[in-house]
Parts: C-alpha cells; structure tokens; sequence
C-alpha cells in the first residue's frame, strides 16, 4: 500500500474516533468505517496503526478525565495510559478477517479495555433483532470488502426498514423511576458530611415517593455495612411494609482489607441475603480495577451473576464503564432480563462527551435486545 493511501486511511480512521464517539447515538454507525478501512489492507501491520490512530483518537476523554482526577502534572502517564489500552485494541488488527478483532476487542483479557467497539451498531442499524443483528453487524465489513455494490444497498435497506418498523424503545416497568442526583464526589473523606447529606436527601425523597421501585446512583453509599443498614433503618422498615424498593450504587467492604465490591444493590433487605446484589464484572480499569494498588480496589467479577429480582422483575445491572464495553452487555442479556439498570457517577466525566456516551451506548443495547432501561446518574 502506498504511504500516501495509508496516510489518509489513517487521517480517516482518527476522525472516525472523534465523530463517532462525540456522544451522539446516530453517529456510532460511522465507526464500522474502521473495519472497512482495514478490510482490504495489507500487510496486517498496515491495520494496525489505522486501527491505533481510531482508538487514540476515541480514547482522547481519559486524558480530560485524568487531569480531573489526577491534576497537569498526570498528562505524560495520561498520555501513556492512553497509547497502552490504544496499542491493545489495535493489536487485535493481526489477527485475520474483520470478524475476530473485533470479537477479540470485546471479549476478555482485551475486552476489559474494549471500548469504541464498532459491533454496537447493532443496536442502531437493525432494533429489535438480538444476536442475529449483531452477528449481522460484524458481517459487514467483510461484506463491504467483498463486494461493495452488494452490500451497502442491502445493509441500507434492511436498516431503513427495521428502522421505520421499530417501536419506541420501551418505557420502564411501572412504578419503576430513575433519580438523578447533585451530589459530587461524596467519597471526598475530607468532607465526610457529604455522604451523610447524601444519604438524607435519599431517605426524605425515598419517604416521599409512591414509586414501587426508587433507582439511584452509582455509589450513592459508599460502604454498605450492618452499621449503614441501621442508620437507614427507620426508612427501610416503612419501605419494607409498603412492598417499596430503593436500588442503590453501593459498595460492599471485602473483609480483610479497604478493598470493596462495586454494587447494585436492593434494599430493605439483610446482608446474608445471597440475591441481594449484583456485582460489577469490569470495574474502570486502573482508577477501581487496580491490582498493583494497596487499598480501595475493586475486583474483576467477570463471571458472576448479572441480575437481580426486584419487585417481579429481573434487573439487570450495567454500572458506569460497563456501559461503554461489551462483554458485561453479553453476560448480562444472556440471563434474559427484563430491565436494564444503568447506573453511574458522571462527577468526573463533565465537559467530555463520556456520559453522553455513555447514554446512547445503552439506548443502543435497548434498542438492539428489545429491553427497557432505567438510569441514574450522579453529576
């Protein structure tokens, strides 16, 4: 390939990443751009840094968000971090076909940084048709390649159509709501009555409400113990009578340790209680999911179960950076939910497009699965 075509397909394939992943939901289709770039292109070193260039490019935000959590003097390590997860993800461009890096990049150990995966087109190109669709969207880059003239003409077709068939994504269950809060950052220790005004505001709006099923934010507690549940206590136990739930962002003290588990959690309830709970399976890479940390990480729980009942539904849980990868969406949809339950703390993603982002992501996955969604975020 000449240095000039591979120059331009690279120029192209980095204002894929920025457009495509600027937040808005009809723009993610345009990141298929990248497969089909790299579909016809050899040697496969020559994919690779298309494929670099796409997700440096998408993965700019980290660098926002580092410098607000970590200050100007974090950039050159930004700077690394970003071009070690680009790096990962583009690596899965030597393996061959279209289909398998893009599979590669949602499935761990690459899965766990997957992010700006193209397969979540599906959700905006074919609504409604599950796995079919995407295993229709993975096809079609190597339509493209294949034959061109064939294959955009269908793809748009069939798109067009199942567009102008498709229902409005459903409502929540009734009686089901999403609060978004104000809070900021309430794990702050040096301003420890942040967390207990939180929790305040949460009760007085718990008791206040007719709602069955009250969703809040990711972490909306920071540790939940026996401690904490009698502290709620004398909001829990009306709930309780009344056949009311609050789902809360929490996190669960491993003993032995400062560690904790990220968790969606439903209360009242006891501690004992094995369904309590779900898990997050990929906490954020390097700020929770650290293992060379000592204190306050948050264990991989790739496996682990992915729904909770609640109220005669089966929850399903996507916490924060799970809703911008692939690989909790699978595990989740796979225990066949009848709500998606997306919760997030946004505190540290403002002025960049990751909670926009993060957004049509799950409006995407709704649309792709025929599943209603209810958020909750914290700003």
């Amino acid at each position: 390939m000449a240095v000039r075509e591979l120059r331009i397909r690279t120029v192209l394939a980095a204002l894929t990443g920025v457009v495509a992943w600027s937040g808005l939901a009809a723009f993610i289709p345009l990141s298929l751009a990248v497969p089909i770039l790299c579909a016809t292109m050899s040697p496969r070193r020559h994919r690779v840094s298309v494929a670099l260039a796409y997700y440096t490019a998408a993965l700019w935000p980290v660098i926002a968000v580092g410098i607000e959590l970590y200050g100007l003097p974090a950039v050159p390590f930004l700077l690394v971090l970003v071009g070690v997860a680009a790096s990962m993800l583009a690596a899965c461009w030597l393996l061959p076909g279209t289909v398998l890096p893009m599979v590669a990049a949602a499935v761990p150990p690459i899965g766990i940084i997957g992010v700006a995966n193209p397969l979540t087109s599906a959700g905006i190109l074919f609504p409604g048709t599950s796995w079919i669709g995407l295993i229709a969207t993975a096809l079609i880059p190597f339509g493209v390649a294949r034959c061109p003239a064939c294959t955009v003409p269908t793809v748009l077709a069939v798109a067009l159509t199942l567009n102008g068939l498709a229902r409005t994504p459903q409502p929540p269950p009734a009686g089901w709501r999403g609060v978004d809060t104000h809070f900021g950052d309430i794990r702050n220790k040096k301003n420890l009555a942040a967390e207990f005004r939180s929790a305040e505001w949460i009760q007085q709006v718990a008791r206040s409400s007719d709602e069955q099923v009250l969703v809040f934010p990711e972490l909306s507690v920071t540790r939940w113990t026996p401690a904490t549940e009698a502290f709620w206590q004398p909001t829990l136990a009306p709930l309780g009578e009344d056949n009311r739930t609050l789902i809360l962002g929490a996190g669960l003290p491993i003993s032995g340790g400062q560690d904790y588990r990220n968790v969606l959690i439903a209360v009242p309830f006891r501690l004992s209680t094995e369904t309590a709970f779900v898990e997050q399976s990929i906490p954020l890479p390097w700020v929770m999911w650290n293992p060379i940390a000592v204190k306050d990480r948050v264990p991989l729980n790739l496996w682990g179960r992915r729904t909770i009942e609640v109220a005669g539904q089966r929850a399903a849980a996507l916490i924060c950076y799970e809703q911008l990868i692939l690989w909790p969406v699978f595990t989740a949809v796979s225990e066949r939910p009848t709500v998606l339950v997306a919760i997030s703390n946004a505190v540290w993603t403002k002025g960049t497009p990751i909670p926009a982002v993060q957004g049509s992501a799950v409006w995407a996955w709704t649309r792709l699965f025929d599943i209603p969604a209810i958020s909750a975020v914290n700003q």
